[in-house]
């Protein structure tokens, strides 16, 4: 065997371009196979970033909590990052706003600007009990400018029903069940910062954020919510049936789906029959690319082979000679395909990392990069070189099928025909004499031609798959950015509320002549809330209803 691989060195030497062809196949194959699999990777990273950077890194949360089951909560096994606040109560604050006329007050810890995602206008987080954060939408829509360095003193009260039993600050207020206001105690803040709205900041009260005061009660409810991440996201579901809520549990469903966690499972096939397809596309396209360097080279070197097995070589070590300039050749072609793989697609990635952002409206600061999984490049490493073994594996085992002496001989790369299948004379018209002589060599030897004839029949499949492919893929983006279709696709839509908003028409003239604008147009929504007597809906409405529900 020792002697057949020193045969294999000495014929990759002898034949420089073919071993320089094949070299480059498997290197092109392998800067796909990175492309690809890190590209996707790269893709989900970025909207993981984006998702995190706009509504914060956490993955549960659970409220109406008391000390002691918060505490047990942040210690619970595979519960990694958490942050806590406690209500300090709610206070009338004379806002303009109907639908938020309270100031709703939380104390929160050290960990909750990185998993909630707040992003200061201006100012500093607040360090104790006596400083307070306000949010930037209170002057906008509440109509209330209180700036920085300012104090404000509060009349803090404490919600509960007719049962005595306490109201979440986040619960909106329903005019058929009477609330009672109790607790109240007045305290005065000194405003530190101004900090940009994001996706948890209640339903009936602006939410303002102070430092750390004193706990409530061990056993008292209601006082504590609890954000945190898992150490092992991918394990979410299994975490979430061992470990029941203690409280009321919400899950942060777009970080969710972003980490490939469907509850639907249509999307789950959606989304690995999507990486199949492609990867699919992708190792066929390779393994035909392989295969015809491989095919050329043992078809050279078939008299070589006659002449090994005439002084005793096995099939065995003929084929263990093939696959063992595979593999010579797949140790230098794969660290080359590696290096150039990821260049390709970081470039890529670089020259187009806003055009992701803008195209998917995702958060302002959060760019697509290159992020680099050593898993994921061994496994593009596997599938090449899987992909090279087996396609030095098919033309190897045509070659032991062949004699001995007729591979010798070589008769079986030349077969002439006693009936042609045609004359030539229509490619002798078009193409003159040579295409007369490529006629003749093709009926000869068909086998000289099939392989080529099959490459290009390859790429055009291939090249109408990706095509196809490309668009559904366009299509999904679109539905998943809400872009919708091209007559319905906007690339920048801004909205207005309040009760003192200005006249939408004076806005959409200012905006449609602020040039480089195609078209322009406005919606205006009014949302509004009805209570009916259930007697005065039909059977048909309260089975809707049901169904909703």
């Amino acid at each position: 065997m020792k002697i057949l691989r020193q045969y294999t060195w000495m014929s990759l030497k002898a034949n420089r371009t073919r071993t320089l062809v094949t070299i480059i196949g498997i290197v092109l194959s392998m800067a796909l196979f990175t492309a690809v699999l890190e590209g996707a990777y790269s893709g989900q990273q970025f909207l993981i970033r984006s998702i995190e950077e706009s509504e914060g890194r956490w993955l549960l949360y659970e409220s109406g909590l008391s000390e002691a089951e918060a505490a047990v909560l942040r210690e619970t096994e595979g519960v990694g990052e958490s942050s806590v606040w406690r209500e300090a109560g709610t206070a009338k604050i004379g806002s303009k706003n109907r639908s938020k006329p309270d100031l709703r007050v939380v104390s929160v810890d050290e960990n909750v600007e990185k998993l909630l995602a707040i992003h200061l206008v201006s100012g500093r987080m607040p360090a104790n009990a006596d400083e307070i954060l306000l949010p930037s939408h209170l002057a906008i829509d509440g109509g209330l400018r209180i700036r920085q360095g300012e104090t404000l003193t509060l009349e803090l009260v404490q919600r509960v029903d007719a049962s005595s039993e306490r109201i979440p600050s986040e619960a909106g207020y329903d005019p058929a069940e009477p609330e009672i206001i109790e607790g109240a105690k007045e305290h005065t803040y000194t405003v530190v910062g101004i900090y940009r709205r994001f996706i948890y900041d209640g339903a009936t009260g602006y939410l303002a954020l102070t430092g750390g005061g004193e706990k409530a009660s061990e056993s008292e409810p209601g006082d504590c919510t609890v954000f945190f991440t898992l150490k092992n996201p991918a394990g979410f579901f299994s975490w979430c049936d061992a470990h029941p809520a203690i409280g009321n549990r919400a899950v942060h469903t777009d970080l969710r789906r972003f980490h490939g966690l469907f509850t639907e499972d249509n999307y789950n096939a959606y989304l690995y029959g999507f990486a199949a397809v492609l990867l699919l596309l992708v190792v066929f396209g390779s393994i035909s690319l392989i295969y015809n360097s491989f095919s050329i080279s043992v078809s050279a070197r078939t008299r070589q082979f006659g002449i090994l097995k005439s002084i005793g070589a096995t099939n065995r070590q003929i084929r263990g000679s093939v696959l063992y300039e595979a593999l010579v050749l797949a140790a230098i072609a794969i660290p080359i395909g590696l290096v150039v793989g990821c260049v390709g697609i970081g470039l890529t990635l670089y020259f187009l990392r806003d055009a992701f952002a803008v195209g998917l409206f995702m958060a302002e600061r959060t760019q697509m990069e290159l992020v680099l999984n050593p898993l994921i490049l061994i496994a593009a490493a596997g599938i090449c070189l899987l992909t090279t073994v087996v396609s030095a594996a098919i033309p190897a085992r045509r070659a032991n099928r062949v004699s001995p002496i007729l591979s010798i001989r070589q008769t079986e790369e030349v077969k002439v025909r006693k009936k042609r299948t045609g004359s030539g004379r229509l490619a002798q018209k078009l193409f003159g004499f040579p295409g007369l002589l490529a006629v003749r060599n093709f009926q000869r030897s068909r086998s000289k031609y099939r392989s080529t004839v099959a490459s290009l029949v390859l790429s055009l499949v291939l090249f109408i798959s990706a095509s196809g492919f490309c668009s559904y893929l366009t299509g999904s983006v679109e539905t998943v950015a809400n872009t919708g279709t091209k007559e319905t696709r906007v690339d920048i839509s801004y909205q207005i509320s309040g009760s003192e908003r200005p006249d939408p028409e004076e806005v959409l003239s200012l905006l449609a002549n602020a040039g480089n604008t195609e078209n322009a147009a406005y919606y205006e929504a009014d949302g509004r809330e009805f209570s009916f007597p259930r007697e005065a809906l039909t059977e048909e409405a309260l089975e809707m209803l049901q169904i909703l529900a």
